[in-house]
């Protein structure tokens, strides 16, 4: 380590640096150097590195430290490299120390001349190595219950080597806010202060123990509060914190205290037994962290019982609450009460869950590593206060004819919806089929090739449904449209599952799904869906709202049907439903022999055991030709329902996602009548347009947010999870199938992000809203070093006459086709193409 001096007017904090075997010095300097106020680097004068030989320096370079050079920081992380000669490694690593001194004009007290040199330089010393070094051998922390012991060895070292022989103190210190109770409930070697002398290789251990039953609040002999009277303080939190600081001793009188400091936590252990109940053992641990963490409300709330027994945040509190302590998503709740306690509310999980009558009770004890996030923005939003929604507020009738009249099993009413024009399927196509009126099965598209791209594209489809359904989703304010908040919430848990299962399919016969790609990727708003999937569809994003739900999510869900009673001729094989059934009729042609057993291990499972009558609906290992369409109609039944509009035909009895959609649109459950009638006559699905955060729509469309504002800052924060999301997905579909639960976390992460960013201003109408362009961050990348070149007049010019003259040439070439194609078709009276192209301006579009 190097060490600064407080006392200096040009003060410089602490800094690490090593010495490899290959003679290469490396310093960081990133915590060590001054800034101003305008967080721009402090210059303190020339710096150099230089090692400390009595009473004269020798510089290791004659060049200084560059730090003063334009985003020297950010191009360096403040690390900087040094080769060293002979002498200099010799001189190093003796008994000589490393120093980082500054070049004086004038001799002051404290400065040193150059060794072997006759130039009248002097340096002031601003950073010294220390002669002694100490530092825990593992962790600064440990989380102890009563009687248990944790033996923590320290290392210490004498100008980088083992220091053998060495006296280390370790004392119990007071924190902050006074001495913590109990007295001395945390031992060192049972006493509260102790002496010992390393070994020949550095190395002295302690032993931690809790010699006292912890209190289940945390007491101080003053209040953490400013000005408040010294008095005992309690805080409702479970354990106590003792700190530790240790020092080594030269002599019995001359101790170098360190900076750092070892904390132990004691823990109170649980007095439950079996069986455990919500409100003796698991209610007065869970309300805590309630109020502790507020974030995680939006996702469940910790102090009401029906909301932590469902069955899927059930299934999420056992995954966080089993992962490794070290996990970057262990769940903060844990890190702060007892193995047993923790135990306690483990096993409370698993009674409820065996109580579902579920198959396969088990825990998900895994680590992963970090995110590998950066430091995500911690911005308070603008807007606290949630939209005023109340019963009151509610709205039934909906404006839609066919809402309220009956209609018969393979009898479809029509709904009015936005029908693909047969004027827009002109030039689309599709690996296995052409995309024509009433395609039939084409045996010569049918090949391995050609069904592994209509699986990519299958992929892509489920992709591009999922940001329009959460984007819905994250505009319901907290409390409000709780209906149609869980109605949503089960389609996009279905479309992640159909998602998962069209990447199994392809991984099983020998494919690679591809989803981290910013030609997979959803880029919104757009027409249509991959794989010619109505393909003159509009799409974009919007918040809740009954019209965006009939005229995008029940179009995109619309079942392959034909409409009674109509003349018009209507397209078989633009739904989702018939783009699978394609696939579904070439993998029975193509048979078993496509598929790789080896394979079956590389496949996604389901992230936890589905509860026995689940509406969720399943993960399907594909094997073999029937696995793989055991797959495909799953996808079909709970999307569109079966062909001829069945409703009932779906996982469980539950509806399609097509008529879930509609009972938003009427405001009614759909009702099954008997003898194969049903009507949108049932409970009602009430909506509350104030419950409804105002969110802009197509806020994901490249260059409608501003740089430096609040909006853009939580839609970056949001937007670098999602990021994360796909890499962890794409390595999920790599080869390591159990990624699939660090997904789920991110998913989670997802919301708490959503749920920020709806809250922030856009303008005086909007919110703000999830950005979902895969490229976002790269283009505010090129924006922002656009914006630091304005600084040079030379440079903006540059950029000016370019642009003007790659434009004049874009102009002229298009005015020389346009004249070429008007002389062209003026002569000549071309027969009718059969295709009519429709105007762009007609197109569906939001008013």
């Amino acid at each position: 380590n190097l060490y600064g001096f407080e006392n200096s007017p040009w003060w410089m904090f602490n800094s690490n640096f090593k010495v490899s075997d290959s003679r290469t010095l490396t310093v960081d300097l990133s915590h060590s150097l001054p800034l101003t106020m305008n967080s721009t680097m402090y210059d303190i004068g020339p710096l150099f590195l230089a090692i400390q030989q009595g009473e004269c320096v020798e510089l290791i370079s004659s060049e200084s430290i560059p730090y003063l050079d334009d985003n020297w920081m950010r191009n360096t992380a403040g690390i900087v490299d040094y080769e060293l000669s002979d002498k200099q490694f010799e001189n190093l690593t003796s008994t000589t120390s490393l120093v980082v001194v500054r070049q004086q004009v004038n001799r002051e007290s404290g400065t040193y001349p150059e060794c072997d040199t006759d130039d009248d330089k002097l340096y002031n010393v601003f950073l010294n190595e220390a002669m002694y070094y100490i530092r825990p051998a593992g962790f600064y922390r440990a989380q102890l219950e009563f009687g248990e012991t944790a033996e923590i060895p320290f290392y210490v070292t004498h100008l980088g080597k083992p220091a053998d022989n060495v006296a280390v103190n370790v004392i119990v210190t007071e924190n902050g806010y006074g001495t913590v109770l109990p007295v001395n409930g945390v031992t060192v070697d049972d006493t509260d202060n102790v002496t010992k002398s390393t070994n020949s290789s550095g190395i002295v251990s302690f032993t931690y123990r809790v010699a006292k039953e912890m209190s289940t609040e945390r007491k101080y002999t003053i209040s953490p509060c400013k000005g408040n009277q010294p008095n005992v303080t309690t805080i409702p939190i479970d354990g106590q914190v003792y700190q530790f600081s240790y020092s080594v001793c030269i002599t019995e009188t001359n101790c170098i205290l360190q900076d750092e400091t070892i904390g132990i936590k004691g823990l109170s252990s649980s007095n439950g037994s079996q069986p455990y109940t919500w409100e003796r053992d698991i209610y007065p641990i869970f309300r805590q962290f309630y109020h502790l963490y507020p974030v995680m409300r939006g996702i469940l709330n910790l102090s009401d019982y029906n909301s932590v027994t469902q069955y899927h945040n059930l299934n999420l509190l056992l995954y966080a609450m089993s992962l490794n302590f070290t996990d970057a998503n262990y769940m903060p709740v844990t890190r702060d009460i007892s193995p047993s306690k923790q135990n306690m509310i483990i096993n409370w999980i698993m009674e409820n869950l065996n109580d579902m009558n579920y198959d396969g009770a088990n825990t998900f004890i895994a680590s992963f590593d970090d995110v590998g996030l950066d430091n995500v923005y911690d911005h308070t939003p603008e807007l606290v206060l949630y939209p005023n929604c109340s019963a009151d507020n509610t709205v039934i009738e909906r404006d839609y004819p066919s809402c309220g009249n009956e209609f018969r099993f393979g009898v479809y009413e029509d709904f009015n919806l936005v029908r693909d024009s047969l004027n827009n399927v002109q030039n689309c196509t599709r690996p296995l089929f052409g995309y024509r009126i009433n395609s039939q099965f084409n045996q010569n598209a049918c090949n391995i090739a050609n069904l592994q791209l209509q699986l990519q594209d299958a992929i892509e489809i489920e992709f591009a449904t999922i940001p329009l359904y959460l984007t819905t989703l994250y505009s319901i304010a907290d409390g409000c449209n709780v209906e149609i908040y869980n109605l949503l919430r089960s389609v996009v848990i279905q479309e992640m599952l159909h998602l998962v299962q069209a990447a199994n399919i392809l991984i099983a016969t020998g494919g690679r799904p591809i989803v981290d790609d910013a030609s997979v990727a959803p880029n919104l708003p757009t027409l249509g869906l991959p794989g010619c999937v109505h393909p003159g569809l509009y799409i974009y994003l919007d918040k809740l709202n009954i019209s965006y739900v009939h005229d995008v999510f029940a179009v995109i869900e619309a079942p392959n049907i034909t409409v009674v009673g109509t003349t018009q001729p209507q397209l078989s094989n633009h739904t989702i439903g018939q783009f699978y059934s394609e696939i579904s009729d070439c993998i029975t042609f193509l048979g078993d022999g496509i598929f790789i057993p080896e394979n079956e291990d590389l496949q996604v499972s389901w992230p936890w055991p589905l509860q026995k009558n689940s509406t969720v609906g399943q993960v399907h290992i594909v094997t073999n030709t029937s696995t793989a369409k055991d797959g495909i109609n799953e996808i079909i039944e709970q999307g569109e329902g079966a062909n001829l509009i069945d409703p009932d035909d779906a996982d469980a009895g539950q509806l399609a996602h097509y008529y879930r959609f509609q009972e938003i649109v009427c405001g009614k459950k759909l009702v099954n009548l008997g003898d194969g009638r049903y009507s949108y006559s049932g409970d009602d699905v009430s909506f509350d347009p104030n419950g409804v955060w105002p969110m802009r729509p197509n806020i994901s469309s490249n260059g409608s947010i501003t740089p430096e504002t609040n909006c853009y800052t939580e839609a970056m924060a949001f937007h670098k999870v999602y990021r994360a999301l796909l890499r962890d997905l794409q390595i999920t579909f790599d080869g390591e199938p159990k990624n699939i639960f660090k997904v789920v976390e991110l998913m989670e992460s997802l919301l708490v992000h959503a749920k920020r960013v709806m809250r922030v201003k856009y303008d005086q109408d909007y919110t703000c809203g999830p950005v979902w362009h895969y490229e976002f961050a790269e283009v505010v990348k090129v924006e922002e070093v656009f914006e630091r070149e304005d600084s040079s007049s030379v440079t903006v010019w540059y950029y000016y006459v370019a642009g003007a003259v790659f434009i004049a040439l874009v102009i002229g070439v298009l005015v020389f086709i346009a004249i070429f194609c008007g002389c062209y078709f003026a002569k000549k009276k071309a027969k009718p193409s059969g295709h009519d192209t429709i105007p762009l301006e007609t197109l569906q579009k939001p008013t």
